[in-house]
């Protein structure tokens, strides 16, 4: 469940999808979100089913119709249930040849463009943007307590540190002041809790609350140490300004703290707000890294050229491949000469050089990156790095 939740698109989710071999075409339908938020999703699903039974047609498809059959009770339901969302969903016949189909329907994270392709393989290029990479940990404080999270770019899970208890309880008769009162956020988004405040009296209290914070820091910070063990991830510390401040400066982990979101806890709407934040902070503190990868690179390792990158994935040479967000080129890759010809192939998904290229790069051992174009570290829509 938790594997869901970080990543909407599993390596298993790919690999079933790529291993499959319909003795017919392979529908690959994608739905953008409705332009208008209160379309009902059964238009919305009228109109994708549509856009499948032409492209079935257009390729002769024998049987379409129970295809489509088939896929159009699973695709209602997820636009039912998500009907925000865009959705990618996938039909052929079954391997047995027995007759039945084979259908998956995935809810994707963000918006896509409709396209619906049809061929040999499953498109599933667009896909690569969403399986595992990079993750994280996220650690809320307050002087209320904390909560740890691991989260990736698109979904974010709870973890078990036993850090969760306030300030009060975890010192107790260790307070030094017995008139300091604390009334502490909860360390949890959402959480209508007021904002942690002190309230001492006499000369240096402001020291002795600081003192006493240190001291309540060292003690969580040594329980999610704990928690962690030998997991060596990024920590994104989220917390008001000068408790981040008092955290990290208490804390043995302060060199895996790679960028702090100086912000209440409790004043996240959700835990999704709170990933959202997190994740912004992550990537601006990781800076640009496929530009890095690509720059850092020996100069005869790396491809920009369009056809030198397919041929270098379906040889199996990348170590990284950079696409383009919607970009594609279609055309034919002749294995036994080596040649790719971009040219005005039929629309079918073998015949999509730029997603199979990028797909078999994957297959491969590659770290597939599937960018805005903004985020390309080259002025075109694919490159790559190679191993040789």
């Amino acid at each position: 469940m938790f594997e869901r939740r970080l990543h909407p698109v599993t390596e298993n989710h790919l690999r079933e999808l790529v291993a499959h071999h319909a003795p017919g075409p392979c529908l690959s339908l994608y739905v953008a979100p409705p332009p208008e938020p209160l379309e009902a999703p059964r238009l919305v699903a009228r109109a994708a089913m549509e856009r499948a039974r032409e492209a079935l047609e257009d390729v002769g498809t024998p049987g379409a119709a129970s295809l489509l059959d088939a896929l159009e009770t699973p695709l209602r339901e997820a636009l039912g249930t998500r009907p925000e969302a865009s959705v990618a969903a996938f039909v052929a016949r079954d391997e047995s040849g027995a007759g039945g189909c084979f259908t998956r329907v995935i809810v994707l994270p963000e918006p896509t463009e409709d396209l619906a392709l049809v061929g040999a393989r499953f498109h599933v290029a667009p896909l690569l943007r969403y399986v595992p990479g990079e993750s994280y940990h996220v650690l809320a404080i307050g002087l209320g307590g904390g909560a740890l999270h691991l989260a990736t770019r698109w979904g974010i899970v709870p973890e078990e540190a036993d850090i969760d208890r306030p300030l009060e309880d975890v010192l107790g008769h260790e307070l030094s002041e017995p008139q300091l009162n604390a009334h502490s956020t909860s360390p949890r988004p959402g959480d209508p809790s007021s904002a942690a405040a002190f309230h001492g009296h006499g000369e240096g209290a402001p020291e002795e609350r600081k003192r006493e914070a240190r001291k309540y820091f060292r003690e969580l910070d040594r329980r999610v140490k704990a928690a962690l063990g030998d997991d060596a991830r990024p920590i994104v510390l989220v917390g008001q300004e000068h408790l981040a401040a008092l955290y990290r400066d208490a804390s043995h982990l302060a060199d895996r703290i790679v960028a702090v979101v100086a912000k209440e806890p409790s004043a996240f709407e959700s835990v999704e707000a709170l990933r959202r934040e997190a994740w912004e902070a992550y990537a601006q503190a990781e800076g640009d890294e496929p530009r890095r990868r690509l720059e850092e690179a020996p100069r005869d390792a790396v491809a920009t050229d369009a056809a030198e990158v397919v041929r270098a994935a379906m040889d199996g040479r990348v170590a990284h491949f950079f696409l383009t967000r919607g970009a594609r080129r279609f055309g034919r890759w002749e294995p036994g000469t080596r040649e790719v010809r971009f040219d005005e192939s039929p629309p079918r998904s073998e015949r999509e050089l730029f997603g199979e290229a990028a797909t078999k790069a994957w297959e491969m051992g590659a770290m597939v990156h599937v960018l805005d174009p903004e985020q390309m570290p080259a002025d075109q829509p694919i490159a790559a790095t190679l191993r040789y």
